[in-house]
This record gives C-alpha cells, structure tokens and sequence, in this order.
C-alpha cells in the first residue's frame, strides 16, 4: 500500500488510481482487525486515517483560479481574430452560440500554445498560458489539485462559457463526460446580482454547459460576493440583494434538477460578509441548504480563527451545528423542535471576524428560516432596501465626497503600504468604485467611523417607520435568522464606531467638507443607534457585559494612537521617521480594532 502510494501521480505505473481504491483497502484491514478482536487498533489507527484520505483525498488541498471577465473576453477576442472570426462584433445571444458550437466539435478550434501568443496583447497571453498550464498541471497533479476557476464580475452567460471554451480547448473539460474544472461565475454587482437567476437559467438551458455539469456530478457553484456589493449598494441593500440572490438561484437549481453549492466571498469585516459564521449559516434562505457550502477566509481572520488549535476546534463545531442545524430545519421545511441549545456561544474571543463580537443571540428562530416568507417581511426588506441603497448612493455621489474620504481618513497611507494580494485600486484613479473593497473599509475601521457597516441603514428602517409597524420589524427580528444577523452586525459596526473620535479625523478635512460629510454622518450613526435597539429590544448595541467591558477597555489603548495618527497625518513633510511612526499606528489601530478590512 505506501509504494502504490509513493506511485500516485508519478510516472511509474502500479499507483492508486483513486482515493476510493485506497479507502477499500484500509476497510479491508479495519474488518480483518475487528474480526480478529484487535478493534482497538483500528480504532486507533485504522479509522482516523481513513477519516484523512475521505476528507484530504491524495491532494491535502485544492487551489482556484480567478481572474476577471474582461480579461477572459479579451483573451477570446484576440485568439479569434487570428482565425478570423470577429467576436467582439457579435451580440450576447451569437457569443453563446459560438462558443457553445466550438465546445461541440472534435477538433481544437484555437491552438494555446506559445507561437499563438506571441502575437497577442500582455492580457491575452497571459490568460491564454494559464490555461495552457491548466492543463499541464492538471496532467501532472490529478484535476482535483486545481479544480475550480472563479470568474470575477461576472454579468453574462457569455462570461461563463468563454472559460469553459479555454478551458475544453486545453484539455481540462471534455464534454463527452469529463470535465477537471467547476466554473463558478461570481455575482457581485448590482446588475449581476439581479439577474444571476437568468444567467445561470441560460447555462443550464445550455446543452454544451450542462455537460460540463453533468460531468460534475450534476453539481454547480455559483460564489456570491459580498465585498464589492457592499461597497457599491451600502450594507443593508447588499445584504438584501445577497439573500434575494441566494433564493433566485436556489429556484433555477431545483427547476432544471441540479445542486447548488454557493460560495461565499466572505471578507473579515461585517461590511464584507464577516461576523460569527454560524449565524451567517442560520441565516441562509432555506432553498439554498443542500449540504454544501462553501466561504473563503481571509487576512488575519485567519489567525483569529484557527491559529489556536482550542479556538480553530471551537470555530468548526459551530460551522457543523450550523449547518446541521439549517440542514434539519430545511428538510423540516422550516418546522424544527425551536431549540436554541448550544445556539447563544457564538462568542469565545474579542474578534469581528467569527465567534467573538457578536454579542448579541444565536437562536436560529421558529418562523421565517424556512419554507415561505411573510410577502409583509419581504416587502419591508424591499422598501428598507430601496431606501437605504439610494442614500448610500447619493452620498457616494455627492461632490466634494471624495476629497472629504482622502482628507478625513488614512487612505493615503494605506494605498501605499506594502500589504495585500492586490494594488489598492484597480486603474489608480482615486474614485470609490476604482477603489477596491479592502481598503476603503480599512480607510474607515482606522477613524472609527465604521460607515461601511451601518450607513444609510437608518434612513431604510425611517422610511418603512412613515407608513409601516416597529412592531413588525421587532417580530422580524425575533423570528427571521436572516433580519436577526443583519441587525446585530450592524449593531457591532455601530458599537465600534466612536464618533468623538472620528471627529477629530473630521477636523483635517475643509471645513466645508467637514459640514457637509461629517453631520450627515453622525446622524445617520444617532439615528441607527436608536433604531437598532429599538428593535432589538435593548437597551445598548451590545447585550452581553463580557462585549461591553472588552470595548471599553480597548478604546484607552487604541485612542492615544488614533490621536497620533491624526496629529502625523496633518503634518507637513514627514522625515523617515515620522513616517514610520505613521505606518506603525495604521498597525496599532488595526491590531486594536482587530481588523483591516
């Protein structure tokens, strides 16, 4: 058995074909164990491995791909033209046909290799190598090393199947029934977001695409991303068009027969997914629990969560009673026992980005987790949401809002530290849809104006208040994990912001600029203060006192660096020195606040 091991995926013959072939011989040696009364040994040793080869097969770990659409569009556009098809002339609907007819036929259509790209745009090669590669890895490693290719941005079936193209040209998808490779398209925009039903009701009409998910197991992902959304639409209209989203593809899933896995572009920060994962799993629209779920884990929200083995333990059993739980409640159709066992500790450190500052309840509720929804709720969340977005917008929009979020918060100090996967903005120009989502809430975690987690969420529950029932919204909260989760983030947001503070980074800005923004702001911070625990029904944002006394013992400590910073921030013509304090506070602050972004 260790030499067909040492065999798997080399050159010498004789290795295991399959996980499954290595599992039948371990359950070979666990029955002859047992039936010789030796059945500590195989629980000992027999069993645990096994329960390693069914979760880590022979590659530990599988890597994703991602890249954006349009780099995958020019790419296709370009290889094409050398073939001489014009496919940046054709609509939507002659792009899915082309691309589904080249899948269908026996011969390659375009040749990946290196003399094709010579002649090609830097993007263009690029992509056109990284399949090519694909294939070599994949060749090399077994697909299940490389196994899933995320398309950012994605807004058109086209998008999806201009991956699925390179990738059959490669060799990695095969449409008389092999395929390497889950091609996840990622929702994130506004336009996207409502219309990800249709795309993907388009795909699975789709006989080259369905294919390709047949292959899968009759499985498709589908990552929903909350970073981007949350930036473009504010907290309370992202989070509502998520769930809407969620449910939109649970419904096309079910009518054309296939399982849906959802993947969730979670951040650390509440304005990007974050907060306590099982809530977020009880929070889910009962449509889209099949058993499958996947989310990424990101910056130091890594470390908060599994860099001690007690806490990285106590994080997975609440992922699996989470989704045990939904799990149950689903095939219930929403009638489960009502038990909130084990269900209020969320919390068991000080941390934004999982099980610690939630601080609020844990019940996964008795009504509106599953089966239908109140058309009383849903057209509440509608209004909440409408309301909220255009706020958020016409702030974003504003003139003179930029220079007010360069001039009130660190942004310029953080574009330039040496951190991240990627560049602060996408083309270097200073607009907040050119930035990307990390920094712009790092921006605002920094002076404690934590916008990102709780502005215009006010002025949404304001404008259902002028015709509809706080009565309404309360028993939402009581009984709807989803409205319950959003509320209580947005609570934490509100609790770590601190407004006095923010003031004085208000103070750099113009003075115009300051009463323009910065009263606009605080009120919007008051008002959702008061309306967050009027729903809540409470007194404070936070209701437990472990929450309450760890917030009120960070602030002595982060406020004398806030303070700092500020004071190096309006300084002119920094020496090395200052400038490394400066740096040195942006750490400070964001190891106190225990986030980035």
């Amino acid at each position: 058995m260790r030499e067909r091991l040492d065999r798997v995926g080399g050159i010498r013959p004789g290795g295991y074909g399959s996980e499954a072939a290595l599992l039948a011989d371990l359950d070979a040696i666990d029955a002859d164990l047992r039936a010789n009364g030796a059945g500590v040994v195989a629980d000992t040793y027999v069993e645990p491995l096994s329960r390693r080869v069914e979760t880590f097969g022979f590659g530990l770990a599988s890597l994703d791909l991602r890249d954006h659409r349009e780099n995958h569009t020019e790419a296709v556009a370009e290889v094409l033209a050398v073939e001489g098809i014009d496919y940046r002339g054709l609509d939507e609907a002659e792009r899915v046909r082309l691309l589904s007819d080249a899948m269908t036929q026996d011969e390659p259509v375009i040749d990946l290799g290196a003399a094709t790209r010579e002649g090609l745009s830097d993007t263009a090669a690029r992509v056109l190598e990284l399949f090519d590669r694909l294939g070599e890895w994949q060749r090399e490693y077994g697909s299940d090393a490389i196994d899933t290719y995320c398309i950012s941005m994605t807004e058109e079936a086209s998008h999806v199947l201009e991956v699925c193209f390179l990738a059959e040209q490669a060799g990695v998808i095969d449409l008389d029934g092999h395929s390497g490779l889950d091609v996840v398209p990622l929702f994130e925009t506004e336009h996207a977001l409502a219309e990800a039903g249709t795309i993907l009701g388009t795909l699975l009409s789709n006989d080259a695409y369905r294919a390709n998910v047949a292959a899968r197991n009759g499985v498709q992902e589908a990552m929903i991303g909350y970073s981007d959304s949350g930036k473009e639409n504010g907290f309370l209209a992202a989070n509502w068009d998520l769930y809407c989203t969620q449910r939109r593809l649970a419904r096309v899933a079910e009518r054309e027969n296939v399982t849906l896995r959802l993947f969730h572009g979670r951040g650390g920060s509440i304005s990007r997914g974050g907060g306590p994962m099982n809530e977020a799993l009880l929070a889910l629209p009962t449509e889209t629990v099949s058993g499958q779920v996947k989310f990424t884990e990101q910056g130091e929200s890594i470390a908060e969560k599994y860099a001690n083995p007690r806490i990285a333990e106590r994080e997975l059993e609440q992922m699996i009673d989470a989704q045990l739980r939904a799990r149950h409640r689903a095939l219930d159709d929403g009638n489960d026992d009502g038990s909130e066992e084990d269900g209020g500790e969320e919390g068991d450190r000080d941390s934004e980005n999982g099980g610690g500052e939630d601080g609020n309840r844990g019940g996964d509720g008795s009504r509106g987790g599953g089966g239908e929804l109140p058309e009383e709720w849903i057209d509440a969340m509608d209004e909440m949401a409408a309301a909220a977005r255009a706020e958020y917008r016409d702030l974003l929009e504003s003139k003179g809002f930029v220079p007010y979020f360069e001039q009130a918060t660190p942004i310029t100090v953080i574009e330039e530290l040496n951190l991240g996967s990627r560049p602060a903005s996408r083309t270097g120009e200073r607009t907040v849809e050119d930035l990307r989502a990390i920094p712009w809430v790092f921006a605002w975690t920094q002076s404690r104006c934590i916008v990102t987690g709780w502005y215009a969420l006010a002025t949404g529950i304001d404008a259902y208040l002028r015709n509809g029932d706080m009565g309404v919204l309360q028993e939402m909260y009581d009984e709807w994990p989803f409205f319950r989760t959003t509320i209580d983030n947005a609570a934490l947001a509100l609790a770590r912001t601190d407004m006095e503070i923010a003031a004085e980074y208000a103070a750099m800005a113009d003075p115009d600029l300051r009463e323009r923004f910065f009263g606009r702001l605080h009120d919007e911070y008051d008002r959702g203060v008061s309306l967050v625990t009027s729903i809540a029904g409470r007194e404070g944002l936070v209701d437990r006192e472990w929450l309450r006394e760890s917030l009120r013992r960070r602030n002595p400590y982060v406020d004398p660096l806030n303070l700092l910073q500020i004071e190096l921030l309006d300084a002119e013509g920094l020496d090395a020195e200052r400038e490394r304090t400066l740096r040195l506070t942006v750490k400070g602050i964001a190891a106190g606040m225990k986030n980035t972004g």
